[in-house]
């Protein structure tokens, strides 16, 4: 069985730098999946020298809020963490990108044809999946 729990990396005079939900591997590993901000942190610092809190919980959406709580009032307290969202997810969820980004996706994108085959393989992707429900607009099927 799984344990879940919330954690923390910490900088070695003890400052939280990173609140993250999972297990005690997920807590130990410092590189796989973080992001460039815990990476650079993690570099400035050594491995070695990044303090390591876990908090083991009862189930995993127990340690969910645990981990949202923990940002929360970090964040109040105006500590400066190298987590993007307010936690609580799978992913990045919450996450917002920049007018930027967003418009260099578009570029990247223009102008691609997909085969046959693969617009096959799209379509039967979607064929369980939810459609939107956005107010205001029409889903017209070409």
């Amino acid at each position: 069985m799984k344990t879940y729990g919330a954690y923390l990396h910490c900088k070695p005079d003890g400052t939280p730098f990173y609140v993250g939900k999972g297990d005690v591997k997920r807590m130990r590993d410092l590189y796989t999946g973080r992001n460039k901000h815990h990476k650079h942190i993690t570099k400035k610092y050594g491995n070695a020298n990044i303090l390591k809190g876990f908090m083991e919980c009862s189930s995993e959406e127990i340690a969910f809020d645990l981990e949202i709580g923990l940002i929360k009032c970090l964040k109040r307290m105006h500590v400066k963490l190298a987590n993007y969202t307010d936690g609580g997810d799978v992913g990045a969820k919450g996450y917002r990108h920049t007018g930027e980004s967003k418009e260099k996706n578009r570029q990247a994108k223009l102008g691609k044809k997909f085969s046959e085959e693969t617009k096959n393989k799209m379509s039967l992707a979607k064929l369980n999946k939810p459609q939107p429900n956005i107010k205001g607009r029409v889903w017209v099927n070409n």
